[in-house]
């Protein structure tokens, strides 16, 4: 586990890599993180995306500016479905496919507010496979977490063959 700088078009963004144990290359995924910035929770979805066999990236979509500026820039590009936060999730898309230890799969997944936005850039990028994440760690609690894990680990198995 690491924390790292990606270059982007726009700015540097930061981010939390979390590796898998074992031998790669093997599929990646983008962790989107809430709306509170790169927290522990956020950490630790990357650390069990890691757990189960995927090299996780989670980076904070706002690092590169204040927090209002960044919201702003992000709905902005949202409604236009293009923009700079597009582009910074391209960019960590091909960070992450230019390691040696990750195949050319990846997939990309939003917890609470970002559950949408990875829908949305899924769906903008060829070769991204998305999903919406349960509100882990909140609204789910012991067996409903289990389940929504369960759930993510075999949506990701079947689209990344893992």
């Amino acid at each position: 586990m690491a924390d790292v700088s990606i270059s982007t078009p726009h700015h540097q963004l930061k981010a939390y890599v979390a590796t898998p144990a074992g031998q790669g290359p093997c599929p990646g995924v983008i962790v989107l993180r809430d709306i509170f910035g790169l927290t522990g929770v956020t950490c630790r979805h990357a650390d069990w995306m890691a757990h189960d066999g995927y090299l996780a990236v989670a980076r904070n979509l706002f690092s590169w500016g204040g927090y209002i500026r960044c919201i702003r820039a992000l709905m902005q590009d949202l409604t236009a479905r293009r923009g700079p936060v597009f582009d910074d999730i391209d960019a960590v898309r091909q960070w992450l496919t230019g390691r040696p230890d990750c195949s050319n799969k990846t997939g990309i997944i939003g917890f609470f507010a970002t559950g949408g936005f990875a829908i949305l850039l899924a769906a903008g990028h060829k070769g991204l496979i998305g999903v919406l994440g349960a509100a882990l760690g909140a609204s789910y609690k012991g067996k409903d977490a289990a389940d929504a894990r369960s759930r993510i680990r075999t949506f990701f198995a079947h689209h990344l063959a893992l």
